[in-house]
């Protein structure tokens, strides 16, 4: 009998297949070449090593020698890429608007509920029973509902809305003109700072064209719903806020590219309908120059270069928001910045997010440490932008609260800055918290083994904490005292959002040390 045949035998074990009968799951008789390979002239290769698995009896010895965690030479206990994977984890959440109507939503690592759910779990739940998330995304009904941001989650309204309102002629004249003169001066002074496809002059003239039309000289409809949507934008922030759903009704009921716009200002429609436009800018070319050979005067190049960069930076930083992929990759994109200096420093910031999107979220670390490395290299990134803000708004970031329109620009461009060193640094917040809370389990309970347990924080997971919690806090300082400074900062809506994420930064960190409470609550 041949020594293949030999090894074929029943009772015979050898110590490795080749990859060709891996790949078609067959029993190999472990020759070179083997008896498969020979008989189907295919390449007979092998894996360099040999993986041992563990006997049942030798998994279980781990386990009581592993528990608790052993600390590594880094002075952070050793964890399995389970938990690994559990401190950055995403949330889900199913929502029952009627009994025929089931909504369920994702939101990513980086999404403020996320943070939520991390703050629920250690407020009301008990350590020690807590189930690992299933692929790192855990249910988040329960942390809505304590926190009361279901509403917010699921974009479902707090009202009923009136469906009448609105409807009609768009050019009547539903609104007095002083109203809305006021409303599109917000806007140009605030908003349209991150959109400004025309300049302010032309908003201006359709607003007179929409009140003193004439049957020779009247607005089309797409004009007059832009103007519209930027009056109801800058509604929102004033005492007349209720004129905003007023006139977005309008703008829905003239275009039937609205008819499936069923949610305002909330953050899973405003990701849809970003991704739709991106997917549609794509499909039209606008991602690229126009050739040279096309006769284009310089107004409409421009006026292409500003729509599609400032699409990019809205569909970026709302991805960060909600920690799902973006519809825009930077590989495909073969346009000039705009002239506007202002989009080109958000441009360059949030091609400073997408990285921490990918590098930190994007990507298993073989370590917290390798994490550390990667997480300061783009803090770095982050920091170079400060000489962009200098050439861009003559500012500093420590520059004094400026007013006006300049005012808004300042805090629109910080608060997306320290945004994003807080979520590139956030995960090592969270790390921290488990890590403490697990510890002091370990050390309250009689245990043999809470010796191996390390009493300090290693130096430099309390600096990459420090770097969250100095962002959140500098947001804060930053929007309150630009709102005491300037109005417009004020009344926008828009900061709501750092707003928030700041506080639950903070809260979380007094949570899990609750010495710094008194610090951090004024």
């Amino acid at each position: 009998m041949s020594e293949a045949s030999d090894k074929a035998q029943a009772g015979w074990r050898i110590p490795r297949a080749c990859q060709e009968c891996r790949k078609r799951k067959i029993k190999c008789n472990g020759l070179t070449p083997c008896k498969t390979c020979q008989l189907r002239n295919t390449p007979c290769i092998y894996r360099d090593y040999i993986r041992h698995r563990r006997k049942k009896h030798e998994n279980e010895e781990a386990t009581e020698r592993n528990s608790p965690r052993q600390a590594s030479p880094t002075g952070v206990p050793q964890r399995t890429a389970s938990v690994m994977n559990d401190f950055p984890n995403s949330v889900s959440a199913t929502h029952m608007a009627s009994p025929s109507c089931r909504m369920q939503l994702y939101y990513g690592p980086t999404s403020h509920f996320s943070l939520m759910q991390h703050i629920y779990r250690d407020l009301v739940s008990n350590p020690a029973s807590q189930p690992e998330p299933s692929g790192g995304v855990e249910e988040a009904g329960a942390g809505l509902d304590l926190f009361s941001f279901r509403r917010i989650f699921f974009g479902t309204p707090d009202f009923h809305e009136n469906k009448s309102l609105g409807k009609g002629d768009l050019s009547m004249m539903f609104l007095p003109y002083d109203l809305a003169k006021l409303f599109l001066s917000r806007f140009l002074s605030s908003l349209y700072h991150l959109m400004p496809l025309r300049p302010k002059i032309y908003y201006e003239q359709c607003l007179d064209k929409l009140y003193n039309s004439s049957p020779t000289d009247h607005l089309d409809a797409f004009a007059q719903a832009i103007l519209l949507l930027a009056m109801a934008s800058a509604a929102l922030g004033t005492d007349h806020f209720a004129w905003g759903d007023v006139l977005f009704e309008r703008v829905k009921a003239s275009l039937t590219a609205f008819d499936d716009v069923n949610e305002q200002g909330r953050p899973n429609s405003a990701f849809l309908h970003l991704g739709s436009a991106s997917r549609k800018a794509l499909a039209a070319g606008l991602h690229k120059d126009v050739p040279h050979d096309v006769d284009q005067t310089p107004e409409n190049i421009e006026e292409r270069r500003v729509t599609f960069w400032s699409l990019y930076i809205y569909e970026t930083w709302f991805c960060f928001h909600v920690g799902r992929p973006s519809s825009i990759s930077l590989k495909d994109v073969a346009i000039e910045y705009p002239q506007d200096p202002f989009i080109r420093l958000l441009v360059q910031l949030c091609k400073t997010i997408t990285r921490s999107v990918t590098e930190i979220y994007g990507q298993r670390h073989e370590s917290l440490l390798h994490m550390w490395r990667v997480a300061r290299s783009i803090a770095d990134d982050i920091r170079g932008h400060e000489a962009h803000l200098q050439q861009a708004l003559g500012l500093g970031l420590d520059s004094s609260i400026q007013a006006g329109s300049l005012g808004v620009r300042q805090t629109i461009f910080i608060t997306l800055y320290y945004h994003t060193l807080l979520l590139t640094f956030r995960p090592f917040l969270i790390f921290r918290g488990h890590w403490q809370r697990e510890r002091n389990i370990a050390l309250n309970q009689s245990s043999t083994h809470v010796t191996n347990y390390p009493r300090e924080t290693p130096s430099w997971l309390n600096e990459a904490c420090n770097h969250a919690i100095t962002a959140a806090q500098k947001t804060l300082h930053h929007l309150c005292e630009a709102s005491r400074v300037n109005n417009l900062v004020l009344e926008l809506r828009y900061h709501g959002y750092f707003f928030g994420n700041s506080v639950f930064t903070l809260i979380y960190e007094f949570i899990h040390n609750p010495n710094v409470a008194p610090v951090y609550l004024p």
